[in-house]
């Protein structure tokens, strides 16, 4: 129990670099960087709701064409994000802390992030290969379906990029 505290202690003074920054910032310029954002964090799930209804609004083709690869990623994220907090809730470590982080973000994630094409994967990249950091360090059923997961969102872009839809310029990366 007294690892558990120490390791959620030293992820809470990870930010205090960042908390004095923004009060240099505030001294020196009148607003903090938060302020300066283009706003890509907005109330949770947002982002995700604005992914969903464009998806709505289109064909079953439409959607698969233009937001089947980033719905995947949305469904890949929140199974991330679930399988972090059952792993920090037994055991703390760093892969699933990362993933905690990730997870938490993308929840915050404005529509811009979520709807451009190759924003989403880009911006929560760092759950790929912490999936496969997981799966090697716990050999657990979950991360093992995280991983399957992956591998899936890769073929589908693969197969999406070639035989869907290749006059698109645009892709997201897994």
């Amino acid at each position: 129990m007294a690892r558990r505290w120490r390791g959620a202690i030293a992820l809470v003074l990870a930010g205090i670099p960042y908390l004095l920054w923004q009060v240099i910032l505030a001294a020196t310029f009148g607003h903090v960087g938060a302020q300066g954002s283009q706003g890509n964090f907005t109330l949770p799930f947002v982002g995700i709701g604005a992914v969903i209804a464009d998806a709505g609004r289109n064909s079953l083709r439409g959607a698969l064409i233009h937001q089947g690869s980033i719905l995947a990623v949305v469904v890949l994220v929140v199974a991330t994000l679930v399988v972090a907090l059952v792993q920090v809730r037994r055991r703390y470590d760093i892969v699933s802390g990362g993933l905690l982080a990730h997870g938490l973000a993308a929840l915050f994630a404005a529509p811009a992030i979520w709807v451009a094409y190759t924003s989403a994967a880009r911006v929560f990249g760092g759950i790929y290969p912490l999936t496969v950091f997981g799966f090697a360090q716990q050999r657990g059923r979950m991360f093992y379906l995280l991983v399957v997961a992956n591998v899936l969102l890769t073929l589908f872009t693969f197969i999406r990029l070639i035989a869907i839809s290749p006059t698109l310029p645009y892709y997201v990366t897994p």
